[in-house]
């Protein structure tokens, strides 16, 4: 495992383009805990001036006398002895007086606690920053893991600092050609199955031992009784949400789906409407551990006819696997929990494999790649990639560009893909897809595989607009 830091390259741009301005920013940072937001913004600051402020559980004496502390301490300047922050317009005042002639970052990390301890400190911020702080240079980044609580202080309309913010940045896991970077292993089928346990929260796939086995790993991290991930997924949701159980039976049922569930699903597995289920299902959203999947082609995005997913991988990896032999868990069975991994790993992650290869799709849209078969290629200009069904048909792959289509097939598996698989998807699976959208556009097709694919079909995509991926050509693309 890589210690430093892994590149955030579309974030650090927006963070720069900020820095540069004259003008005083208020940036609102938000996202799930561990996902990586703080370390974000310490390796952009590095060689600004910077005051990083940390608000914890505490009265507001303690928050002042604690701001005071650290302001001495990081920006080396001295107040008469004994003195802290009398109240929160000292404060700002002082703010004030530090980013008045010059560019300073200021972070205020987890600031949407100080609506619980110090609630005329949101207040306050408002009048200070429509009176006084926006004439200044600041740029002041106030950061927040709890969604809930960011949504009502800084974005709804009713909150105290909606339409002050002069952007937002909202910070997800990584995708998988980012979270490679972390990793100097050569076994690619290897890092694909890290990314499908452990995610793209850096949190949780730092602590992976890239020199132990991936099972090896789920032990020591997830498994075991004082495993530093044994309860994670349960804690995130408990700091966040009400009514716990019926979050957590949602999630299992989620996880154990293989391509994904309806609302109708879920409703009659718990024996709940599916009226009673949309507020948990949109507060799963915001938090992007859930995602809501239309078929690519749709243009609605209505609960109805979508499909829900988890979208954090590591998160419906504990769901599926952890979660639901926690009785054996609790008595040190372990055996029980790498059984039900071995018997449906393969399943669990081509629904990954398939979530890369979309990635892939985007990453080298409009570019020229070289395939498995040693062919060059150009994938067409992208615009739009997912899944796309109708019944029992399911087509992994459905990617739309202005002229073409590509639509394809994706398995994770330890046999080849067979002529007839090939057959299904130009011939059946096309037919559907034709009938059900009225698309008429030259279709390129594409498997992705573990394995590798038969002779017969390999010579029957020989003939017609196709691109073969395989772990080891996403490496040789994407320059590793």
């Amino acid at each position: 495992m890589k210690t430093s830091f892994i590149d955030r390259e579309a974030e650090l741009e927006y963070l720069e383009k900020i820095w540069r301005t004259n003008k005083a920013e208020l940036i609102i940072v938000w996202g799930r805990r561990r996902v990586g937001k703080t370390r974000l913004l310490l390796e952009y600051s590095k060689n600004k001036k910077t005051l990083y402020l940390y608000v914890f559980h505490a009265s507001k004496l303690s928050l002042l006398s604690f701001f005071t502390k650290e302001i001495k301490r990081q920006l080396n300047v001295s107040f008469p002895p004994g003195y802290v922050f009398p109240d929160w317009d000292a404060f700002y005042q002082y703010l004030y007086e530090i980013a008045r002639d010059e560019k300073i970052i200021v972070i205020l990390d987890e600031f949407q606690r100080l609506a619980d301890s110090s609630p005329e400190a949101i207040e306050l911020l408002q009048y200070w920053w429509d009176t006084l702080l926006q004439k200044t240079q600041i740029k002041l980044f106030l950061v927040g893991s709890s969604i809930g609580m960011v949504e009502k202080i800084a974005i709804s309309g009713s909150g105290p600092l909606f339409g002050r913010k002069t952007g937002s940045l909202k910070i997800k896991p990584m995708g998988f050609f980012d979270f490679m970077k972390a990793f100097s292993i050569d076994d690619i089928g290897k890092l694909i199955e890290i990314f499908s346990v452990f995610g793209g929260t850096p949190h949780y796939f730092t602590m992976v031992d890239a020199d132990k086995s991936v099972e090896e790993n789920i032990i020591e991290l997830v498994a075991a009784p004082y495993a530093p991930l044994r309860d994670e997924p349960e804690q995130l949701l408990r700091t966040e949400l009400r009514s716990l159980s019926i979050y957590m039976n949602i999630l299992e049922k989620i996880a154990m789906s293989k391509g994904g569930v309806t609302v109708g699903d879920i409703a009659s597995s718990l024996n709940k409407s599916r009226s009673e289920l949309y507020p948990y299902l949109i507060q799963l959203e915001k938090m992007d551990i859930v995602k809501r999947e239309k078929r690519i082609t749709d243009t609605l995005r209505e609960f109805r006819g979508a499909r829900f997913r988890i979208a954090d991988n590591f998160i419906r990896f504990w769901f599926r696997f952890i979660y639901s032999n926690y009785p054996d868990l609790e008595t040190g069975n372990y055996k029980a929990v790498l059984d039900h991994y071995r018997r449906e790993k393969n399943d669990f992650i081509s629904q990954v494999f398939e979530d890369i290869i979309h990635e892939y799709l985007i990453k080298n849209s409009g570019k020229n790649i070289v395939d498995a078969l040693g062919r060059r290629i150009t994938i067409p200009k992208i615009y739009g990639v997912g899944r796309w069904w109708w019944k029992d048909t399911e087509i992994d792959v459905c990617a739309l560009a202005k002229n073409a289509i590509i639509l394809g097939e994706v398995k994770w598996r330890n046999k080849p893909i067979t002529k007839n698989e090939v057959l299904s998807l130009i011939t059946q699976k096309t037919e559907v897809f034709r009938k059900k959208t009225s698309i008429d556009k030259e279709i390129m097709y594409l498997i992705a595989t573990k394995t590798g694919i038969e002779e017969s079909a390999k010579k029957l995509l020989e003939e017609i607009p196709s691109i073969i991926i395989t772990p080891e050509q996403l490496c040789k693309t994407m320059g590793r």
